[in-house]
């Protein structure tokens, strides 16, 4: 057997069978073995239901009898099957499937099972959602025992998966015992040197651990192979420099922006405007990538570039991913060039703009009387020609695809000059690939005076906490917003829709609060 062979030379995998892992991009026994399980789960022992409900939230296994027979409700296209169960000392729980309309046939009434999930608990009701079903005797042989969980798909369960994996495994052992094969490509040497396991005992641990600490070793191995491979790809790749006569200098305009400001600049902003400077005056076209925190700065910084480029004689254009942000941009320059009585004209492009407007801002750009272009997707559709664009800004990089960012470039035939902001962070050499040979520049000083932002993950027993903060914060002139899964309720009982939500919080907040709701079911008015 070898890695490149298909699939189906597994016994018990047909074209059926095929064409479900397809979904999961499986096609190959190499496919097969590296599809590793997302997750491990220790299956506890069993309690008895009473025993479950004084730990609600908590991954349980309980035994019970289905007391009623499966009912089946539709939402639209959605399905729920719900149904009791009682357990020996007749204790009841309530167990609901979504999108599982099969199990009303599979689930028979009278029928013991274990029931193994997580036990919920709302309004004083105790349920397990989409729990699995096991015999009592196929439970006990899991019992404290790893499982491996992999990623799905309709009609694979985690034992086919594993099944296969484990079949392909034993086969590749057995042609190394049998035929000498060899499916290790890291030299041995060097595999020792970094306390690594064999390639084939790596994947079977994972697969199969028999304890965590084996799982951490295999995982080592996977991983050191994973980067070690893609830094052999991005050194192979090509670090060319593409050479130009579009040569931009510091310029007055800049200076006249950044002595009027009413902050200094941090540390990280003036070297980010030192590099794009030092890039656009070296003969080559700038590529780079600004990376750093929201509220680092990296707007003013790109705001500075386009006064040297514009200072220059040329155009330059700023492409964000959403209208609102594109807007945000648009204003903040306006306001600038309004308050320091720059030397610029800028516009806004974007889906909704009219299509008379649309047309002059059209023939501004192809005349040069616009200089500055701010907007979304708008910016990289055929109709928009520039007279001398030399710099494109593109913001929340990590939201454009390679093909968007170089459409933008690609306006201007004799190249232009890219800087690219991203608040994702990402590890360098990661980011040369994700972005395309970018040179990059961290900014991680923030403004002075700026709070750093705290995150905390807490239940639900913490909510009377959490409303005492909010009252705090608004009674400071502060604002909220909560965010809910669903956005209406019927449909999943179990989860906090917006509507009933901010009808609870109308009864926790006095009168003088004002809390709305908003989903996007709602008209855009």
């Amino acid at each position: 057997m070898r890695f490149s062979d298909p699939i189906t030379d597994l016994k018990g995998i047909g074209e059926k069978n095929a064409a479900l892992f397809k979904k999961l991009n499986i096609e190959t026994i190499r496919d097969l073995i590296y599809y590793l399980p997302r997750d491990y789960c220790m299956m506890p022992g069993i309690k008895t239901i009473r025993e479950a409900k004084n730990d609600p939230g908590q991954m349980c296994a309980v035994e019970a009898v289905v007391f009623k027979a499966p009912v089946l409700k539709r939402f639209g296209s959605k399905t729920m099957i719900s149904f009791d169960i009682k357990d020996a000392f007749s204790d009841m729980l309530s167990v609901n499937y979504f999108n599982m309309p099969y199990i009303k046939s599979t689930v028979k009434t009278g029928i013991r099972y274990v029931f193994f999930g997580r036990l919920s608990q709302k309004n004083g009701r105790f349920f397990l959602n989409q729990p699995k079903l096991y015999k009592r005797e196929d439970y006990d042989k899991l019992t404290d025992k790893l499982i491996p969980v992999y990623a799905k798909t309709k009609g694979i369960t985690d034992q086919a998966i594993f099944k296969y994996c484990s079949t392909a495994l034993k086969q590749l052992d057995k042609d190394i015992k049998e035929k000498g094969a060899y499916y290790d490509f890291l030299p041995e040497g060097l595999r020792k040197e970094n306390d690594l396991p064999q390639l084939l005992d790596a994947l079977k641990t994972l697969h199969d651990p028999d304890s965590s600490g084996a799982i951490a070793r295999a995982r080592d191995r996977i991983s050191y192979d994973e980067l070690l491979l893609f830094l052999l790809t991005v050194n192979a790749g090509d670090k060319s420099r593409v050479r130009t006569d579009l040569k931009i200098y510091p310029s007055q305009m800049a200076q006249k922006l950044i002595g009027g400001l009413d902050y200094r600049l941090t540390g990280s902003q003036e070297k980010a405007l030192s590099d794009i400077r030092d890039d656009m005056a070296s003969g080559f076209l700038a590529n780079r990538l600004l990376q750093g925190d929201v509220g680092c700065g990296k707007t003013i910084v790109a705001m500075l570039s386009i006064c040297d480029v514009v200072s220059a004689g040329y155009q330059a254009a700023m492409m964000a991913p959403t209208e609102v942000l594109a807007q945000q941009h648009f204003r903040q320059l306006c306001e600038i060039k309004d308050k320091f009585d720059l030397d610029i004209s800028p516009s806004l492009l974007t889906g909704s703009t009219g299509a008379k407007e649309k047309r002059e801002i059209l023939k501004g750009l192809e005349d040069g009387s616009i200089n500055v272009i701010i907007g979304t997707h708008a910016l990289i559709e055929e109709p928009v020609r520039f007279k001398s664009l030399a710099l494109a800004v593109t913001d929340e990089q990590h939201r454009f695809g390679v093909r968007q960012r170089e459409a933008l470039q690609n306006k201007n035939s004799a190249g232009v000059h890219t800087v690219v902001m991203s608040a994702t962070p990402i590890p360098r050499s990661l980011a040369i690939v994700l972005y395309g040979q970018l040179d990059i520049t961290k900014m991680p000083d923030m403004p002075g005076g700026r709070l750093p932002i705290k995150n905390c993950l807490v239940d639900t027993t913490w909510r009377p906490s959490a409303y005492k903060f909010i009252s705090q914060q608004l009674s400071e002139g502060r604002q909220t917003y909560v965010i809910c899964p669903m956005a209406e309720p019927g449909v999943m009982e179990e989860l906090e829709n917006v509507v009933d939500y901010a009808a609870s919080l109308n009864e926790v907040f006095p009168d003088n609060v004002r809390i709305e709701y908003l989903h996007g079911k709602m008209s855009a008015a």
